[in-house]
């Protein structure tokens, strides 16, 4: 449902965000995790894959990707 304002990826600059008319997309394996595009979609499509996960998976995640 993303009606293409561009948005998230002006605001943020994430090189994960692109924008395909007529909406934008998300390439899953640059995303670093960080939801700055989640807090700026005004339609609030953009879901984050942290949502899903229990603390204990998050936490996991975060020191994985410090160790890289």
């Amino acid at each position: 449902s993303c009606v293409g304002c561009q948005r998230c990826v002006q605001i943020t600059g994430c090189p994960a965000l692109s924008f395909m008319p007529p909406s934008a997309a998300i390439d899953a394996d640059a995303c670093m995790g960080c939801d700055l595009c989640v807090d700026y979609c005004r339609t609030h499509v953009i879901l984050s894959p942290r949502a899903r996960m229990t603390p204990q998976e998050r936490r996991a995640n975060r020191y994985e990707a410090a160790r890289c």
